[in-house]
């Protein structure tokens, strides 16, 4: 039962935070900073993904929230599929962490394009033995280029406004 309520929580964490990925992106559309987006988890619920957004000249980008109501240093949870997806996507697959979260607010840190990343833990695990196989990793955000901060609200506005 207690397992069950852990998960419960990270699940319902993981949903808060997409939630205020959609409203960030929404206002990026409506200012113009990029042409439209998608939130492809929403509809299914194991995609290796959660939004892709077409950015102003038509490129699309792929990303997948990770969401904490603890610090930043907390460490990312990234499965297999998305490690694949990463590396083999055509698009650029962005990480966006979301921490510090919490009813109404959240910040945001974004790492770009994590092609390289995921092909060089790929190959690091062929080494397993036959039969062994490993379905997630854990990282340090550390070891990744994320951007400065970026405040989030459940509104979508300003603290002053």
């Amino acid at each position: 039962e207690e397992l069950n309520l852990s998960k419960q929580r990270a699940d319902d964490i993981g949903r808060q935070g997409e939630d205020l990925i959609f409203r960030y992106l929404d206002g990026l559309r409506a200012q113009g900073k990029i042409q439209d987006f998608e939130w492809i988890s929403s509809e299914n619920a194991i995609a290796p993904y959660d939004f892709q957004i077409i950015e102003q000249d038509g490129t699309k980008r792929t990303l997948d929230v990770k969401s904490t109501t603890s610090g930043f240093s907390t460490k990312l949870h990234i499965s297999r599929a998305e490690l694949i997806t990463m590396a083999e996507n055509t698009e650029s697959y962005d990480l966006y962490r979301v921490y510090d979260l919490d009813d109404e607010s959240g910040k945001l840190r974004i790492a770009h394009d994590m092609k390289t990343f995921a092909a060089e833990i790929l190959n690091k695990l062929q080494g397993l033995p036959v039969g062994v196989e490993v379905d997630s990793i854990s990282c340090q955000p550390e070891r990744l280029e994320f951007s400065d901060p970026i405040d989030l609200y459940a509104e979508n506005e300003d603290k002053d406004g």
